[in-house]
């Protein structure tokens, strides 16, 4: 996804167009339409999640392309018996 600049226009236009994604979700916010919103709380565990490893206190764990992961899943998934490779 990358930021692009788009026209918003207050005025009421004919429904058969289509809005670009940016003003349907203006549009919903406005007539208080959640589907496209998360909570707040939601917001904030992804975040728990992301924050430490764009902010280096976890090191991503490298792997190559086509395989199953790093060794490290081996390692997390220990306690619940396990990871199972599907590859043969």
């Amino acid at each position: 996804m990358l930021p692009m600049s788009v026209e918003l226009s207050a005025v009421e236009k004919d429904k058969t167009d289509q809005e670009s994604p940016y003003e349907r979700l203006l549009t919903d916010a406005m007539h208080g339409d959640k589907l496209l919103f998360v909570r707040e709380d939601v917001a904030e565990a992804a975040w728990s999640i992301v924050d430490p490893i764009l902010n280096n206190v976890v090191p991503l764990q490298i792997y190559n392309p086509g395989t199953w992961g790093p060794e490290e899943a081996v390692r997390l998934a220990a306690d619940v018996r396990g990871w199972r490779d599907p590859a043969p």
